[in-house]
């Protein structure tokens, strides 16, 4: 099995690819309105709510969540602290 560094530079990804194949491999910031108050609808639309009850059944805890991601709304807005 290669290595992830191997396999990398192999596609052209790793330190010695070429300056586009580097450029091509960045990180993508997200482009989704972080101050949008009705965000389950603008992210998720109709299906937030089918979205919730499958959340609720295989993470009841709420252990999995990111900002504006189904069921965040239990957590501060910083993600250190339950709400509900």
């Amino acid at each position: 099995m290669r290595s992830w560094r191997t396999a990398t530079r192999a596609r052209g990804c790793g330190d010695r690819g070429t300056a586009q194949n580097r450029a091509q491999s960045r990180v993508l910031r997200s482009e989704s309105n972080y101050f949008n108050e009705s965000w389950q609808e603008a992210f998720w639309g109709a299906n937030y709510g089918k979205l919730r009850a499958v959340k609720s059944k295989f993470d009841p805890d709420g252990l999995f969540f990111v900002h504006h991601g189904v069921g965040s709304e239990a957590w501060s807005a910083d993600g250190f602290t339950r709400l509900a």
